[in-house]
C-alpha cells in the first residue's frame, strides 16, 4: 500500500466530537468532504464517550446498531463500512475515542487526539506523515464542550503553528446554527463567543452544576430535536467547513414557520 502513496504529501486531520444526530445525518457530507480534501491527505478523530440510548437510538442510529454502543465505535464502525475502497479505510488512518478531550482527564486534550491521529495515519499507510491542518467538527450535547473546543483549539494552533478550524452547531425542533472560527498561530479569526455570549454564560452554569447539559438546542432545558433538524443543521454546517477551506467564516441558521413548521428559512452571513 505504501507504494502507492507519497508521503511527502501534507495530512489534514479531521476531529469529529459528538456522534449523534447531528452527525449521524450529515456522515455523507463528511465522505464527500474527506474525498475532495484527498483520501490518502485525510486523518479522521472520532471522540463521543456516550451511548445509544433507547430514547434516541431511532433519531441517530436507527436500525444500524443495538442500544449500549459507545458512539464514537458505531461511528468507525460506519466509516469502514460507507466507503467501499477498504484501501480508503485504511488511508483515512481512523481512529475512535471512547474519552472525551473535555472532561480534564490527563493525556486526552485536542492535541493528543490529533497527534494520535497522526501517529495512526503513518502507521497505517507507511512512512511519515506531517499535520498542516486541523478541521474540527463539534456536535456536542452541551455548550460548555463547545466553548472548552475553541479553546483547545486557540492553544492546538499556538502549539503547532498551523491553522485550526471549527464549526459547531445544534438545533431543536423549529430551528437550528452553525457557526464556524479559524484560528491561526493562536489569532483567532470569527470569534462567535463574541455574538453569543448566551453559549458563554450557558457553559459556566453547566461547569458549574447549576444547569443541566441543554442538548444541541437554543437556551433552555426542553430543546427537542428531529431527525430534520439534525438533517438540516448538518447541512448548514458541512457548508460552512467547506467554506473555511476558502478562508470564509460565519454563521448559518435555519428557522421553521411558527405558523406554518412546513416552511423553513435558511440565513447564512459570511465574514
Amino acid at each position: 500500500m505504501s507504494e502507492l502513496l507519497d508521503m511527502s504529501k501534507k495530512v489534514q486531520v479531521l476531529v469529529v466530537i459528538g456522534c449523534g444526530g447531528v452527525y449521524y445525518h450529515g456522515r455523507g457530507a463528511m465522505q464527500n468532504w474527506v474525498a475532495r480534501r484527498g483520501r490518502d491527505k485525510v486523518a479522521v478523530v472520532f471522540v463521543d464517550p456516550d451511548t445509544l440510548e433507547e430514547r434516541n437510538a431511532l433519531r441517530q442510529w436507527p436500525g444500524d446498531v443495538q442500544e449500549g454502543v459507545v458512539k464514537s465505535v458505531v461511528a468507525m464502525m460506519d466509516f469502514d463500512v460507507l466507503d467501499e475502497d477498504e484501501e480508503f479505510v485504511a488511508l483515512a488512518g481512523g481512529v475512535s475515542s471512547v474519552c472525551t478531550p473535555f472532561s480534564g482527564e490527563p493525556g486526552q486534550g485536542l492535541s493528543n487526539f490529533v497527534g494520535a491521529a497522526g501517529d495512526e495515519f503513518t502507521r497505517q499507510a507507511g512512512g511519515t506523515s506531517e499535520v498542516i491542518g486541523v478541521n474540527v467538527m463539534v456536535f456536542p450535547d452541551n455548550h460548555a464542550c463547545r466553548v472548552e473546543a475553541l479553546k483547545q483549539c486557540i492553544v492546538l494552533s499556538a502549539e503547532r503553528g498551523i491553522p485550526v478550524r471549527m464549526v459547531t452547531a445544534g438545533n431543536d425542533e423549529t430551528s437550528g446554527w452553525a457557526y464556524s472560527t479559524v484560528v491561526r498561530g493562536g489569532v483567532v479569526y470569527g470569534d462567535w463567543r463574541e455574538k453569543h455570549p448566551d453559549i458563554v454564560e450557558e457553559a459556566k452554569l453547566e461547569l458549574a452544576g447549576t444547569s443541566d447539559p441543554l442538548g444541541c438546542g437554543a437556551l433552555g432545558n426542553t430543546a427537542e430535536q428531529s431527525v430534520r433538524g439534525n438533517m438540516l443543521t448538518a447541512t448548514l454546517a458541512w457548508d460552512l467547513a467547506e467554506k473555511m477551506l476558502g478562508g470564509k467564516v460565519g454563521e448559518a441558521h435555519w428557522d421553521a414557520d411558527p405558523e406554518n413548521e412546513e416552511l423553513i428559512t435558511l440565513r447564512t452571513q459570511m465574514q
